[in-house]
């Protein structure tokens, strides 16, 4: 008894109004395609590989885009 339409890949494009009409009425869907948020800052300049010498500590570390991340 359902009827479902799937995007895969979503891109700008798939944005809008859709329509599933039945039995002569309609249920209108609005989707809204944003952009993803940036995670990290500084992503190119991090340290991605960190020798450690043993018994001694190693720091790995990221600086993330937003407080709340």
């Amino acid at each position: 008894k359902s009827r479902r339409l799937a995007v895969e890949q979503v891109e700008k494009k798939d944005a809008g109004e859709y329509t599933c009409e039945a039995a002569g009425q309609k249920l209108t869907f609005k989707v809204i395609v944003t952009e993803p948020e940036i995670v990290f800052a500084n992503q190119e300049k991090v340290q991605k590989e960190v020798k450690a010498v043993l018994t001694e500590s190693a720091t790995l570390s990221c600086e993330v885009a937003q407080a709340k991340t």
